[in-house]
């Protein structure tokens, strides 16, 4: 009983961090596209 309750608390934390990891993915590609822009009206 132990051990599973252990397994489903891991594998909460493990998606709450898949989670986090996804949406700071998302960030640092919005961020990118921000730099990007703003290279490109430096460039113009």
């Amino acid at each position: 009983l132990d051990g599973a309750r252990i397994a489903l608390v891991t594998n909460d934390k493990i998606e709450e961090n898949v989670n986090i990891i996804e949406r700071l993915e998302f960030v640092k590609s919005e961020l990118n596209k921000l730099k990007n822009s703003l290279i490109d009206k430096e460039q113009a």
